[in-house]
């Protein structure tokens, strides 16, 4: 994620007009904004259900996420947060000019998605292997 955002501030004037900073305090609802990507400067963000805030993944410092379109999940700050919003037509613009750009955003996608895989698999465990499998899992994430 550090490689990405190094391209991106390296147009400064532009990425000053199409990115945003926010902190977020402790227990509060990420604002869903569609058109934006988000990478988490310091702290913790859970992504949980909306019905019974089950919690899906977690992101931490220099981890990115979006908003999907009619998704039924929404992002908490677990601590403070610091944020940083970059508009997504404006990462979109730098795919064509540096591949390997697009490639580092799906490979993060691609893991995302095994993230969901994984937690899905976990409801038909036992709740011993659910547990050892879950510490596994935010051994993982967390570093």
């Amino acid at each position: 994620m550090e490689d990405i955002l190094e391209f991106v501030t390296g147009h400064n004037e532009l990425f000053q007009e199409h990115s945003m900073e926010a902190i977020i305090e402790k227990q509060e609802i990420i604002p869903n904004k569609d058109n934006f990507f988000y990478v988490v400067r310091d702290g913790v963000v859970a992504l949980e259900f909306v019905e019974n805030k089950q919690i899906l993944s977690l992101f931490g410092n220099m981890q990115g996420f979006c908003y999907c379109e009619g998704s039924v999940a929404k992002f908490r700050a677990l601590t403070d947060v610091a944020l940083l919003g970059i508009e997504k037509d404006f990462l979109i613009d730098h795919f064509y000019v540096q591949p390997e750009f697009f490639a580092r955003l799906v490979d993060i996608q691609f893991r995302f998605h095994n993230y969901l895989v994984f937690l899905t698999h976990l409801h038909s465990l036992d709740v011993s292997e659910r547990i050892t499998q879950m510490l596994s899992f935010l051994t993982q994430v967390l570093g």
